[in-house]
């Protein structure tokens, strides 16, 4: 089975007590996301701008007037 997913019935049900089973047994396995797709995540939410936004706000009350 492919890294994050989960077993299905052939009617597309989970499997709850597999899913268990393997949950308990660490089988489950995660897939992994890479760099690029967590950056686009975090721009397209707009915590990039808020970040960015309060960096600067940090930066002009930190420097010397």
């Amino acid at each position: 089975m492919p890294p994050g997913t989960i077993p299905k019935t052939s009617s597309g049900k989970r499997q709850r007590p597999l899913c268990r089973e393997q949950y308990l047994r660490d089988e489950l396995g995660r897939s992994k996301t890479g760099k690029l797709k967590l950056a686009m995540i975090f721009v397209r939410s707009g915590a990039g701008f808020l970040v960015a936004q309060a960096r600067r706000l940090l930066a002009k009350q930190r420097a010397p007037e």
